[in-house]
């Protein structure tokens, strides 16, 4: 079994990362500019003379038409499954840029490299054993099987960018309460509220998210008048759906460009 994988990003090294300790098979890297302990890496397209049965795309979407240009047509033949973590690059763009059919899409988080994180996945022209194969390769995460490719950009919207809007939050935290204890400390308080707020609902599975906030604020207290605030105009909730919906947007351009 032989696997290519393209760009060294973030991605790719959290996916090398995570491979099942017992993965057989052979991985090379084209990266132009780095390379990774424990993996061959080739810096030039013409030094690629294997052919390969997965070529992994982990480049940024934008490159992705200098890697169709350039990657050798030797790689890789119609039997190879290209499996691309590239938001809004659609299976459509990936068979006119290469030429193949057997192709999976997956859009994984930053928190994927930590192996507890939600996978979305489209795959075509693939069988049932091909599928089964790539998702133990990004075992211990979970796979999430999308239906069709607007599930995928759905998914992108609310969990791969979805992280960054977590983050946004904290920081909003963060600096909401400059006068408040010592800045190191802080950062340590905001990080596990967020730990334990999720802890809670997973411990808590038959309660929806609004019965936790109610079991929280208490009728004239301090958490009540705090939620009042976010609940002027539905702010807070129009705030977040105006970025999922920006960010689905900005998925579905990316795709027709």
């Amino acid at each position: 079994m032989n696997i290519l994988i393209i760009s060294l990003s973030k991605i790719s090294k959290a996916f090398l990362k995570n491979l099942p300790k017992n993965f057989e098979g052979t991985i090379d890297v084209f990266s132009p500019n780095s390379t990774i302990e424990g993996f061959r890496c080739f810096n030039y397209y013409k030094n690629l003379s294997k052919e390969y049965d997965y070529v992994f795309l982990g480049c940024k979407p934008q490159h992705i038409q200098d890697v169709a240009e350039n990657l050798p047509k030797t790689c890789y033949n119609k039997g190879t499954i290209f499996i691309s973590v590239l938001a809004g690059i659609t299976i459509g763009k990936i068979t006119k840029l290469f030429g193949v059919e057997k192709i999976i899409r997956v859009m994984p988080s930053l928190a994927f490299e930590f192996g507890d994180s939600y996978l979305g996945m489209f795959a075509k022209n693939c069988t049932n054993e091909e599928v089964q194969f790539v998702c133990e390769m990004f075992k211990p995460n979970t796979v999430i099987q999308c239906k069709n490719e607007q599930e995928i950009d759905e998914f992108t919207a609310l969990y791969g960018s979805g992280i960054g809007f977590i983050f946004e939050v904290m920081d909003a935290f963060f600096e909401s309460s400059k006068t408040f204890l010592e800045e190191t400390s802080k950062r340590e308080i905001i990080v596990n509220l967020l730990q334990n707020a999720a802890l809670y609902m997973k411990e808590n599975k038959d309660i929806s998210f609004m019965e936790a906030v109610n079991n929280v604020a208490s009728k004239g207290g301090t958490t009540e008048a705090g939620l009042n605030e976010f609940k002027k105009n539905n702010q807070l909730k129009e705030i977040i759906n105006n970025a999922m919906q920006a960010a689905l947007k900005r998925a579905r351009e990316i795709a027709k460009s």
